[in-house]
């Protein structure tokens, strides 16, 4: 008999828990104004609760992605390189533009653009051969941009 009570106990303690959590959570989503996408208010607790799922899963898959197309322009970009590298041996100078690598059979098409659809980038600048994306932003220069350089000998 000691066992069930303390069941029934653990029982009554977890459903109270459960419907303190509810009301904080409706309250907060009282207090913050939540909205569904189309602009209409959630209601109660499923609403508050749906939109802060959505925003954490929603954040948490966009930086994933964000990380992994960073991953996939760092590993262009050394392709980039031994491809120049390649290019100087054979010619004995670097090439005009990114274009000359894939025309000469050293890079594919497909590494001619970056995972945001915007073409990799390149220019002389202080003795080097620069190679970059724009990154996320799409924008040359600005801190989201990924690069490599090649020193010119």
């Amino acid at each position: 008999m000691g066992k069930i009570m303390v069941v029934l106990l653990l029982l009554i303690l977890g459903v109270l828990g459960v419907l303190w959590y509810h009301t904080e959570v409706e309250n907060l989503s009282e207090k913050a104004g939540a909205t569904s996408p189309d602009g209409a208010q959630k209601e109660g607790v499923l609403g508050a609760v749906n939109e802060a799922a959505d925003m954490f899963t929603g954040t948490a898959q966009v930086n994933a992605l964000e990380r992994a197309k960073a991953g996939v322009t760092k590993a262009d970009l050394r392709t980039y390189q031994t491809a120049i590298t390649m290019f100087y041996t054979q010619k004995n100078r670097f090439p005009k533009d990114l274009n000359e690598l894939h025309s000469e059979g050293l890079i594919g098409a497909e590494a001619i653009r970056d995972p945001w659809g915007q073409p990799f980038r390149s220019e002389v600048k202080n003795n080097k051969f620069i190679i970059y994306s724009s990154g996320k932003s799409k924008i040359a220069h600005t801190d989201d941009d990924i690069w490599a350089e090649i020193p010119l000998q």
